[in-house]
């Protein structure tokens, strides 16, 4: 797997990508760009890896793709409720990344 640019993820917005410029994050990590597609599509994902190796940063970006395109803000209890009709609309997979 070859890495590119965050630019290259069809799934991120603009403004992420220009906070991730600004924060001087160039290329994602193999995990990243494993990861963010496959999470941003509505997919579980499972990821076992090294320590430093952008999990928390492959989970973070979609949801925060996911938070700010809602147009309105989410109420109290309202989570579980916005992800898991999304969920159910969509066919689970599991990818395995060693």
């Amino acid at each position: 797997m070859s890495v590119k640019g965050f630019g290259s993820m069809q799934a991120l917005s603009q403004p992420t990508l220009d906070l991730l410029a600004k924060l001087k994050f160039e290329k994602p990590t193999p995990v990243q760009e494993a990861v963010i597609p496959v999470f941003s599509g509505n997919k579980d994902v499972a990821v076992d890896a090294c320590t430093g190796s952008g999990k928390t940063l492959a989970f973070v970006i979609p949801v925060a793709e996911r938070l700010s395109g809602l147009e309105e803000p989410l109420l109290k209890h309202q989570v579980d409720e916005t992800f898991g009709a999304n969920a159910a609309d969509s066919e689970t997979s599991q990818a395995a990344l060693f």
